[in-house]
């Protein structure tokens, strides 16, 4: 039976790590700090001569952990910096054995006329 147990700690399988980490639950204090500190050490890339503006970030869903991030010119946000930020998210809460999903929303401006 020790042998068993023992197999299963070298092998990593940690099933119920896996579940506790697909169900994450966070306030969007802590997550809009997250992306503020994630922003502050490594800023949004500029597009068209404009710098995309990160506001503010919650939880859109859980299994697998989503992560909405509202701003302006989000949606313009290349790959490289959302799989920064997925590692940000990652590493903060430790999550293994999930996928983290950020999505971005952009508000629309109610100047321009339709």
């Amino acid at each position: 039976m020790i042998f068993d147990v023992s197999i299963v700690i070298i092998c990593g399988y940690h099933e119920p790590f896996s579940y506790e980490s697909a169900n994450l639950k966070v306030s969007p204090a802590k997550l809009t700090q997250i992306l503020n500190d994630a922003t502050d050490q490594h800023q949004p890339p500029t597009v068209q001569g404009r710098r995309i503006k990160m506001r503010y970030a919650h939880m859109g869903g859980q299994n697998p952990p989503t992560i909405v991030v509202h701003g302006n010119k989000v949606d313009k946000t290349p790959a490289d910096y959302r799989r920064y930020l997925e590692n940000v998210f990652r590493k903060v809460y430790n999550l293994e054995g999930t996928p983290v999903r950020v999505d971005f929303k952009t508000s629309e401006n109610q100047f321009i006329s339709k």
